[in-house]
């Protein structure tokens, strides 16, 4: 680091970088290089746009309403799975087909 990079201490003298949020010798809060820190992490946020046409928007919403399609699927093969296993095939066809029953 060159004596340029440096900059006393406002607690101890010290000599210290000036990029440091803190002395390393006393341990003294650079206050002033903080809120710059945090300035510059605000500015580095961006923000993307995604280039996409009609064409590929629509494809791409397709491919989500076939994902659910395919999740849905599984999800009801699954309880039908369960509603077999604690009722049998039967009875589960009938929960699912006539689901109120009737006293």
């Amino acid at each position: 680091m060159t004596p340029s990079n440096l900059k006393p201490c406002p607690d101890c003298e010290q000599p210290i970088s000036k990029l440091a949020a803190f002395c390393p010798h006393c341990g003294a809060p650079d206050l002033k290089q903080a809120d710059e820190r945090s300035k510059t992490r605000e500015l580095e946020v961006v923000v993307t746009d995604i280039d996409m046409s009609l064409g590929n928007m629509i494809i791409f919403l397709l491919k989500w309403v076939a994902a659910v399609f395919v999740v849905l699927l599984i999800v009801g093969a699954v309880v039908f799975a369960v509603l077999v296993a604690f009722y049998g095939a039967g009875e589960a066809l009938h929960l699912i087909l006539n689901p109120v029953r009737r006293a």
